[in-house]
């Protein structure tokens, strides 16, 4: 699942606390309609040097975006379906 970041915690009040509890809480109800980040099998790997076999990589090179960070290709990558919540510290 994609990573849910909540900003500034040490800082925000208790309140704003609360509702990134509530959001995360919104969240974890649909957990199971989000769908999962893809990874590369580990079997398209050679064993030895952990580098992606070439059968494999191949089927990549038609593709706009790098399908990981660790195998780009050099090029963007997808963006990640990141959940943030972002509160703005109060003055204390």
């Amino acid at each position: 699942m994609p990573p849910q970041i909540f900003f500034a915690q040490k800082v925000i009040t208790g309140e704003q606390r609360t509702t990134c509890l509530a959001d995360w809480v919104k969240r974890l109800d649909a957990i199971f309609d989000e769908k999962p980040l893809d990874f590369i099998n580990i079997d398209h790997f050679d064993q030895k040097s952990f580098s992606l076999l070439d059968k494999h990589a191949d089927a990549y090179k038609n593709d706009n975006t790098g399908p990981t960070v660790g195998q780009h290709f050099g090029k963007p990558l997808n963006p990640l379906p990141i959940s943030y919540t972002s509160q703005e510290p109060t003055e204390t």
